[in-house]
């Protein structure tokens, strides 16, 4: 269609209730009368194949009937539609274009217009309207609406801002106001600072404080203050920041001509720490308060999940500096969005689980809440913390007693690694003689190739130079029965199929034969659903594991169930739960259990064998390596 012949339907589409005639029509395009009917014919040779035609009725004109919706908006949307390269066809490009209007707008705003201007209609745009309050909702903003005028957004400017950074500048074509080239100077500028004060961050926080600066300042210019009264004089910093920020600050008033009130000064501060510029000096001030945080928390890691992670120095350095950075986030509620989320509850359920744990010390002790997103951050310090113990936890520590020489003994050595790894680690190499200097106090284990006489406190095997298979199997037999006499059984119970149909029912379901069997203490479930408002425990592939944080099991089990049909657990499917209750002082190995389950959640094949299953047999054969 020519532009004359899309205009005519433009015109037509935004009085599509009325008939118009042809000389209103010319009069809107500046064409004759006869030049509109001519088009009209043209266009609706075409019309059927974009979902509309033009009715012409005598005496009254033409009218705009729409026959298929979605033809005739995919029609307007491809020819219209030039604004931001968004496609109005789809509901996260409309919601962005009203968010834009609304946050940046500070005026009321009638869904007829935005209905109009968009060739969407009233209906769809007042269920677009209902997601963008809950999305609002995150940063404590309204959508007011006032009859005759239309509606508008009321918060404070200060989440309102933050709003304006999450949700619109993840998009780049939009334009908040601010120039190409101011955004330059600020970035220019910073990178000067940067260099004068030798220090390195990453361009993404580079980016991400220059953003904030940006909103900022455009937000002034339209008069728009942040109101609130910020509480940061808790917060030290080492003296090349502090100088750093009073050189920023300078220069934005200089830059951009303005007078930073207190106020304005302090919001920019709180976004200069929170970019993480914190972690990238060596001298950061030490802060008590801090430090007694993370204290409390490692302390009570310890007593919840028999986990001593108190000497873990470079974890006590990372949660510090992490916290010196997150602490206004939390503070103000700057909910920041976690795009590895799901694979950090995936993949690391062990370390969500003691980073939610640690998130309740720390709302505890800063009486903030602390978002899921903010808890998966944490959990990657937990994480790492984890892997630096797992070589060592659990491991038999054992003396290689060898008279053959070095190149026979670091043999042994090698057999040994190969094949017991992740169950034993060699402490020291000696030879016999010197079996009286050994550490035999921090050992488990002898393993020899020549006869001890010597009377020694720890059990010995006597194994060949050139160790064969009965050696191995050996060994083997001795950490077997060496884990079965240190180490509770795990209560295994199964259900298979049932027919429960939603999330409270099985959790009832849960409640009701547990205490059956006698395997919980009161609160249990309570604690459980407690949980699940914290974090859903639904991790995708059709699998949940519900469980309390606190040990509130008689016994340690593992209760599983399937269901023949999946049922829905918060934003997922779900038709596997693996329901866990730990008992106090469990000597279970928590670590591997979580570990074991990680594995069936990213194997969809095998959590799909596991709801076919149809009887404990084939259900447990899935679990077998």
């Amino acid at each position: 269609m020519e532009t004359r012949d899309l205009n005519i339907v433009k015109i037509l589409y935004q009085h599509q209730h009325e008939y118009m005639n042809s000389d209103a029509i010319a009069k809107l395009l500046g064409l004759s009368s006869k030049t509109i009917r001519s088009h009209i014919k043209i266009i609706n040779e075409a019309s059927n194949e974009y979902g509309f035609t033009i009715l012409i009725k005598k005496s009254k004109g033409y009218q705009l009937q729409i026959m298929d919706e979605g033809l005739f908006n995919y029609f307007l949307n491809e020819r219209f539609l030039k604004d931001e390269n968004l496609n109005f066809n789809n509901q996260d490009s409309r919601i962005r274009y009203i968010m834009k209007k609304l946050l940046l707008d500070n005026h009321y705003t009638k869904l007829e217009s935005l209905s109009e201007s968009m060739f969407v209609s009233v209906g769809t745009l007042k269920n677009d309207m209902n997601e963008m309050r809950k999305i609002l909702s995150q940063y404590e903003i309204e959508i007011v609406s006032r009859p005759n005028y239309g509606m508008k957004i009321i918060g404070k400017e200060f989440q309102i801002r933050y709003a304006i950074a999450q949700f619109l500048l993840n998009n780049q074509h939009v334009n908040i106001g601010f120039t190409e080239d101011d955004i330059k100077s600020v970035k220019s500028y910073l990178i000067k600072l940067l260099s004068k004060y030798k220090i390195e961050i990453p361009e993404v926080k580079l980016d991400n404080l220059v953003t904030h600066i940006n909103i900022a300042i455009v937000r002034m210019r339209n008069e728009l203050m942040i109101e609130q009264q910020f509480q940061i004089e808790e917060q030290p910093l080492p003296k090349e920041l502090k100088e750093f920020f009073q050189e920023m600050i300078q220069f934005i008033e200089h830059r951009f001509d303005l007078n930073l009130p207190k106020k304005e000064m302090d919001y920019l501060y709180i976004h200069f720490v929170t970019t993480g510029i914190m972690n990238e000096v060596t001298n950061v001030p030490r802060n008590n308060m801090i430090e007694t945080m993370i204290k409390h928390m490692l302390d009570h890691i310890k007593r919840i999940f028999y986990l001593d992670l108190t000497t873990d120095n470079a974890l006590k350095k990372n949660l510090y500096l992490h916290l010196c950075t997150s602490i206004h986030r939390y503070k103000y509620k700057m909910n920041i969005r976690n795009p590895m989320l799901n694979e950090i509850k995936q993949n690391y359920p062990f370390a969500f689980d003691i980073a939610l744990v640690a998130s309740k010390m720390i709302e505890k002790d800063l009486k903030v809440q602390i978002s899921e997103s903010e808890i998966g951050y944490l959990a990657l310090h937990f994480e790492m913390a984890l892997n630096r113990i797992e070589t060592d936890k659990g491991k038999l520590n054992v003396i290689l007693v060898c008279n053959s020489g070095l190149t026979s003994s670091q043999l042994i050595k090698y057999k040994l690694m190969q094949n017991f790894g992740n169950q034993i680690q060699i402490s020291e190499i000696i030879e016999l003689y010197n079996i009286h200097k050994a550490n035999l106090k921090q050992s488990d284990l002898i393993i020899s190739t020549v006869p001890i006489n010597d009377t020694v406190d720890l059990p010995v095997l006597y194994v060949n130079p050139i160790m064969s298979q009965q050696d191995l199997d050996k060994i083997q037999r001795y950490i077997d029965l060496k884990d079965s006499h240190h180490s509770e059984a795990l209560i295994e119970i199964i259900e298979l199929k049932t027919k429960l149909n939603n999330k409270d029912d099985l959790l009832k379901f849960l409640n009701t034969q547990l205490k059956k069997r006698d395997l919980i203490h009161s609160g249990f479930i309570d604690s459980v659903e407690e949980r699940e408002q914290h974090a859903s425990t639904a991790y995708g592939n059709l699998v949940a594991i519900p469980h309390p944080v606190m040990p509130l099991a008689k016994q340690t089990f593992i209760y599983m169930i399937t269901m023949e049909k999946p049922i829905a657990w918060d934003d997922k499917e779900v038709q596997i739960v693996f329901c866990l209750g730990l008992k106090k002082n469990t000597t279970i190995n928590l670590e591997k259990m979580y570990q074991n389950l990680t594995d069936i959640i990213n194997d969809y094949t095998k959590v799909l064998k596991l709801i076919e299953a149809d009887n404990e047999e084939q259900f447990h054969k899935v679990f077998s390596p």
